[in-house]
């Protein structure tokens, strides 16, 4: 990913912020509410000194307070899973799994989880990897077997930092990162690994989104960027946006919202990284 523009203020999620002198604003589509502030609190650290640039988030399938993350490029095929207490209960590597810019993770259905190598700075990827696995209900470290699907974009090559996959039917959407705003692009209902699956795009999206995800009924939605969180009704719906400070150096990475669906937990990267949690609300 690239790194935020040092004159950036804060991790300011809702209003505009004035970001490297340009004021942000929802995008042309969204209709943002009045900001409203949200009590923010740090859920855990992610103390792992592997751990060293998280870049995604992901709810355990299974009922216990974990989270999934991963290194974004430059580490190896592999996934954390981080107790509530902030200390990796287990590491997995995925057989099958290359790793070339891992950006995110998300749950799906029947205890899968899914991680996106969809990171592409240079625009230049002619296609992208998204892999799942099968979360273990019993954690100990080892090996995993991934299954790889590969995807293209109708309009040639994207960055992106955003994966979503709806944990009620495992739908797959990217979300790709563009300073002047991106798009949500949809997987076929069916997905091929003998073949490369071509996206769909279906709306817009907000400007430079970092990460993703879908509430856990598969209904709402929020997409994050390095200085707010839009929350959607659903896909191609009006953002709603709420504010929540958060801290005054963090750089918005990654989102997950609880199993309850209470809470967000707000991501950014780094050494011994924070994992916020904000109350969240469906749309």
């Amino acid at each position: 990913m690239r790194p935020l523009p040092t004159r950036a203020a804060s991790l300011l999620i809702g209003a505009a912020t004035v970001l490297a002198g340009t004021v942000l604003t929802p995008p042309a589509h969204a209709t943002s509410t009045a900001p409203v502030a949200r009590k923010s609190a740090v859920n855990r650290h992610l103390s792992d000194g592997r751990i060293v640039e998280s870049s995604g988030l992901a709810r355990s399938t299974y009922a216990r307070p974990l989270l999934w993350t991963h290194n974004d490029s430059g580490d190896s095929a592999r996934v954390f899973a981080v107790g509530r207490d902030g200390t990796t209960r287990a590491v997995l590597r995925l057989r099958g799994a290359d790793a070339v810019d891992w950006e995110d993770i998300s749950t799906g259905p029947d205890h899968t989880v899914w991680v996106g190598d969809i990171g592409d700075n240079g625009w230049d990827r002619d296609h992208v990897t998204v892999y799942r696995f099968r979360e273990p209900r019993s954690l100990k470290s080892g090996a995993g077997r991934a299954t790889a699907y590969d995807f293209t974009y109708p309009d040639g090559p994207r960055d992106a930092e955003a994966l979503l996959v709806r944990p009620d039917n495992g739908r797959v959407f990217i979300v790709s990162k563009d300073d002047n705003g991106g798009a949500v692009y949809r997987a076929p209902r069916r997905l091929s690994t003998s073949t490369v699956n071509k996206l769909q795009r279906v709306t817009d999206a907000p400007a430079t989104v970092t990460g993703g995800t879908f509430a856990p009924d598969g209904k709402s939605l929020v997409l994050v960027n390095y200085t707010r969180a839009y929350t959607y009704a659903g896909i191609g719906g009006a953002a709603q946006s709420d504010t929540s400070k958060v801290n005054n150096s963090a750089q918005g990475e990654s989102v997950e919202i609880s199993r309850d669906g209470r809470r967000m937990f707000l991501g950014q990267e780094g050494s011994d990284s924070p994992v916020y949690a904000v109350p969240y609300s469906a749309p």
